[in-house]
């Protein structure tokens, strides 16, 4: 067997990407835990914790899509743009809609503009991201065929 230093640091990033997700796991379940502890103890009755929990509950979709997005990484080994540009559209759009109190007016505002133009690209762009998805499969498919030859 001959010895392949890109199968060496590919098993790395992969490993280094599985504990990434690990770390996901145990944030989303604090996160949800967290979420539950406050509904369960009637916080939701103050002023503003309703605003809390809804912010929590889009905090974990953001830290689905993230998993998401790095569970493909780990069976594909390349990141979706199509993935990445719908973070971004959520994680931008969810800091202004819960979290625009903790952040100036310009920054918020910059979030929103991001979020539009971002959403917008998706719309124009989303066949072609979804061919470019499946294309990079192939090509990756081809790719690890060519290296098993070897």
């Amino acid at each position: 067997m001959k010895f392949n230093v890109f199968s060496v640091l590919d098993w790395i990033v992969s490993f280094f990407v599985f504990v990434v997700i690990l770390f996901l796991i145990y944030h989303m379940g604090t996160k949800l835990g967290i979420m539950v502890q406050k509904i369960w103890v009637k916080e939701t009755l103050i002023a503003g914790a309703d605003a809390q929990v809804l912010h929590g509950i889009a905090h974990a979709i953001v830290l689905v899509k993230a998993y998401k997005i790095l569970v493909s990484y780990l069976k594909t080994h390349h990141l979706s743009i199509k993935y990445l540009v719908e973070i971004s559209i959520i994680a931008g759009a969810i800091e202004v809609i819960f979290n625009a109190t903790s952040h100036d007016i310009m920054l918020n505002i910059i979030f929103g503009i991001f979020a539009i133009l971002n959403l917008i690209l998706y719309l124009i762009f989303y066949e072609k991201l979804a061919q470019m998805e499946v294309g990079e499969n192939k090509i990756k498919r081809e790719f690890k065929s060519l290296l098993d030859k070897e």
